[in-house]
């Protein structure tokens, strides 16, 4: 076609990489999304704090990150699984754990600029059965996920059933939040077979 190259040694590959230690989401104005992979989620599991619990995340943490086997019964403490359906820009994971007592919790908070009222939204996804029954005419998934969210108000527990579910992202409600922090929480509370915290996002409602 005519065109011309001409070779440059002097230039190297190197400077012509950007590196990030984190991948950065493109968001619309006014819109907040954190995941169980950022900064801003956080777990709450007083199994944890023994010694011998301890070592072991401490290990986890210098070494490669560690997903749980996908299985019939959830895991007893919070465990990051992998799964097509969670959300995820690169990696699709989500803290997992079997339903409890309330003692264990998922937390969710980011910084927001403009005071006003928010759209809040959990990622969730059709629950699969897992186990014996899965197939044939199994009645709908039990329990519900219990959410925990902070405004001006107060906070306000926002109840929604297992098999009200759809996959993506799922309504809680409508609160005005001027505080520089929105947050989040999720108990494992609620009788479900697993208790999945994946993504919230705040929404500013125009």
């Amino acid at each position: 076609f005519g065109l011309r190259t001409q070779r440059n040694d002097n230039l190297l590959a190197e400077e012509f990489i950007h590196k990030t230690e984190r991948v950065q989401q493109i968001k619309n104005h006014g819109e907040y999304i954190v995941d169980n992979t950022d900064e801003g989620f956080s777990i709450h599991d007083p199994s944890l704090d023994n010694p011998l619990r301890q070592f072991v995340e401490r290990y986890r943490e210098e070494g490669e990150t560690e997903f749980a086997a996908q299985a019939w019964q959830a895991p007893s403490t919070w465990s990051k699984m992998a799964n097509a359906d969670y959300y995820g820009i690169i990696e699709r994971s989500a803290m997992v754990v079997r339903s409890g007592d309330g003692s264990k919790a998922a937390s969710w908070q980011t910084e927001i600029e403009n005071r006003g009222y928010y759209s809040v939204y959990a990622y969730l996804n059709q629950e699969r059965r897992f186990g014996p029954g899965r197939r044939g005419g199994g009645s709908d998934p039990e329990g519900k996920y219990v959410y925990t969210i902070y405004h001006d108000d107060g906070v306000e527990d926002i109840e929604i059933e297992v098999r009200n579910f759809e996959t993506g992202w799922n309504y809680l409600g409508n609160f005005f939040i001027s505080s520089d922090t929105a947050k989040v929480v999720l108990s494992d509370k609620g009788g479900a077979s697993r208790v999945i915290a994946d993504a919230i996002k705040w929404e500013l409602q125009r």
